[in-house]
């Protein structure tokens, strides 16, 4: 995925804060508060049926989307139609990333330790998906040389110490923090 970081001082100023918009012409079904205290919003565009878009760390939500749901103090499903180009909110530090529910990684030994976040396992090359003139930008200024540009999450070999490990009866990624959800 895609991550603007931003240092702490920006996190919490709205002058550093940047327009985030929609990628695509899409639903958005999903937008979550994460985090009360920091207004902190979690943002799932559906592309397709099985092809989704996702933004987290949204610190602003557009005014078009809060004059459509009003204040959201916890997690909706609004099915709210978006354009490309869209104003979708503001931050100063974001992550963004695509799925595609008809890819299934194969490189996770036991993928069932993803289930607590379901779409880790669908993650796609995000690459792929931008025409150009808009990906060669985004390569541009992307600080991995290496292929695959995007990275790679799903890299277990089975019976080798490589890979992603959760130790035995911590419920893989969830962990045992029983207030997660």
């Amino acid at each position: 995925y895609i991550s603007k970081k931003a240092n702490h001082e920006d996190l919490e100023n709205p002058d550093r804060f940047v327009d985030i918009m929609a990628p695509a012409d899409g639903i958005i079904t999903e937008i979550s508060l994460v985090n009360n205290k920091a207004k902190d919003y979690r943002i799932v565009i559906h592309h397709s049926c099985t092809f989704y878009t996702v933004y987290i760390h949204v610190r602003e939500l557009s005014k078009n989307i809060l004059g459509q749901t009003g204040e959201i103090l916890m997690h909706i499903y609004p099915y709210m139609p978006i354009k490309s180009g869209d104003p979708i909110g503001r931050a100063s530090g974001f992550d963004f990333s695509v799925h595609d529910h008809e890819i299934v990684l194969k490189g996770f030994v036991a993928p069932e330790h993803y289930s607590a976040e379901p779409w880790k396992v669908h993650t796609v090359d995000l690459f792929a998906y931008f025409a150009e003139p808009v990906k060669s930008r985004l390569l541009d200024k992307n600080i991995r040389v290496l292929e695959p540009r995007s990275g790679k999450i799903d890299y277990d070999i089975d019976g080798k110490l490589v890979g992603n490990w959760f130790v035995e009866k911590t419920n893989g990624y969830l962990g045992l923090n029983e207030n997660r959800k």
